[in-house]
């Protein structure tokens, strides 16, 4: 009888909890929706065993990054005097601005998701979420970028600047009336220790309603600010994997090419040519390892 119980009061409790989720969820789907306030300013995270690949900051149509070159993450050993337990080595990271939709940002997460697979102990977190509104103009918004990176004498950007840059770029966004739910967690992962950035992860309401916005349960007013025909042919880097490029059967084939329902790409696997992360929204064929239009 006791056990019986235990069991009713642990369920009840699971059930407050989803509920309790659920509503979190609701108000980041309500507060996607609202424009009254501003322009939407978004916010991207991407972390990969530990090592972060790209800030970003997602607003007027227009993606302010930093990042990785290439946006990948670097195959090169370290020498054994240089390893360490506890500390990411010295990156460089680089700052561009290009157009860029939130749904195109959402794209490049379910792509990825589908098409990357964890092996053994591997940690990874990429993370999506509203930030804010600004009442600044797209013009202003990009005076301010250049003047946080002005800010910075360093011409090679290190994790340290790049934290600097981005806290001075939020002043885009007014406190606290231009403020959202999770505001908070922005400035918290930016005051995050290479060492710690695979544990600051966002809490459960964030990854929910990221998970609707993928799943296309809610519309959020800024989905497809900046979007044209075609989705950010910007990625220009390492060649096509053949083994990933290869085939044309509706899978995934890889972030650093084709989108997970393969679509079309430029260059031919092994050639050493630029690659476009995503492309036009029209299916592609595969032809002698790459993929043609």
């Amino acid at each position: 009888m006791f056990k019986n119980s235990e069991i009713l009061k642990a369920r009840e409790q699971q059930e407050e909890e989803k509920k309790k989720l659920q509503d979190e969820v609701n108000l980041r789907g309500k507060q996607g929706q609202d424009t009254s306030k501003g322009e939407q300013v978004w916010y991207s995270r991407r972390v990969d065993d530990g090592c972060l690949l790209h800030w970003a900051i997602i607003t007027h149509g227009l993606k302010y990054e930093l990042r990785l070159p290439n946006g990948n993450v670097p195959k090169d050993k370290l020498p054994e005097s240089e390893k360490t337990s506890s500390f990411e080595p010295p990156r460089v990271y680089e700052a561009r601005v290009v157009s860029w939709s939130l749904k195109e940002e959402m794209n490049k997460l379910r792509a990825l998701k589908l098409s990357t697979s964890a092996k053994g102990y591997h940690t990874r977190d990429y993370t999506v979420c509203q930030i804010g509104w600004t009442t600044l103009t797209k013009d202003e918004v990009n005076t301010e970028w250049a003047a946080a990176r002005s800010s910075i004498a360093a011409e090679d950007l290190g994790y340290d600047d790049c934290r600097e840059l981005l806290k001075k770029f939020g002043g885009i966004i007014k406190k606290p009336e231009g403020c959202a739910l999770d505001y908070d967690w922005f400035t918290e992962s930016l005051e995050t220790p290479t060492h710690r950035l695979s544990e600051i992860t966002p809490d459960k309401a964030v990854k929910g309603f990221q998970n609707s916005m993928q799943n296309g349960l809610w519309g959020v007013a800024a989905a497809g600010a900046g979007a044209g025909i075609v989705y950010g042919a910007y990625e220009a880097g390492k060649a096509m994997d053949p083994m990933r490029s290869g085939a044309n059967a509706g899978g995934s084939l890889g972030p650093d090419c084709c989108c997970a329902t393969c679509w079309c790409c430029t260059g031919m696997a092994g050639d050493g040519g630029p690659c476009w992360e995503f492309c036009a929204w029209v299916p592609c064929m595969a032809l002698s390892g790459g993929c043609s239009c």
